[in-house]
């Protein structure tokens, strides 16, 4: 059980943490549910073509002209989030080869700038410098060299950690939205089924 005194800590570091406080920050966050659109609900407006076509195909089994009209909107929902799926995994599947063929240069890229990391270190020569023309360093010139390289490989394994974590929060989203849109339409289904209102 917190002490009163990590309560107060709690409570002082959720007060620090209220989100976006900049004009940028505030619009780039107010975009997050729509970068995919499968929060935004099925409205008649937007897909009245499609909800008419599933509505005279599903109309005999359906009590009412509402109760087919809102199973349509879920079918309509669920299939729009398969679609969703299907393009991402196709995507993932096609970046995923193309990074396999990468994979190889980008790691002998990392393995030679750590090689070099090392020769800094050691005070070896070096045939590669960065921050100058020269390959005789001064102390001061091998030190920038160092820090540059190490800077450039902490910013890389970084770039590589967020775009795991990313990949990961994509992913967890989509499989909320295909869980919600399965029942919703499976909700519909059982209501039509014991015919009753949706």
């Amino acid at each position: 059980m917190a002490s009163p005194e990590q309560r107060a800590a709690n409570r002082a570091n959720a007060q620090r943490s209220t989100g976006p406080k900049t004009a940028e920050g505030k619009r780039s966050a107010s975009m997050n549910s729509t970068r995919h659109a499968l929060s935004v609900p099925v409205s008649e407006s937007l897909f009245a073509p499609q909800i008419q076509a599933i509505v005279r195909v599903i109309r005999a089994d359906c009590d009412t002209d509402a109760q087919a009209s809102e199973l349509a909107r879920r079918i309509l929902d669920f299939e729009r989030n398969e679609a969703h799926w299907t393009q991402v995994a196709v995507k993932d599947a096609l970046d995923s080869e193309g990074d396999q063929a990468r994979e190889p240069q980008e790691d002998g890229a990392v393995v030679q700038l750590s090689n070099l990391l090392e020769r800094h270190k050691n005070n070896l020569p070096v045939q590669t410098t960065f921050t100058t023309q020269s390959t005789k360093l001064t102390r001061k010139e091998r030190g920038e060299e160092k820090r540059f390289i190490s800077d450039f490989l902490s910013l890389q394994r970084r770039s590589a950690e967020l775009a795991v974590r990313v990949a990961r929060s994509n992913d967890e989203a989509m499989v909320r939205y295909q869980k919600r849109s399965t029942n919703q339409l499976l909700k519909g289904l059982s209501a039509v089924a014991a015919s009753r209102a949706i």
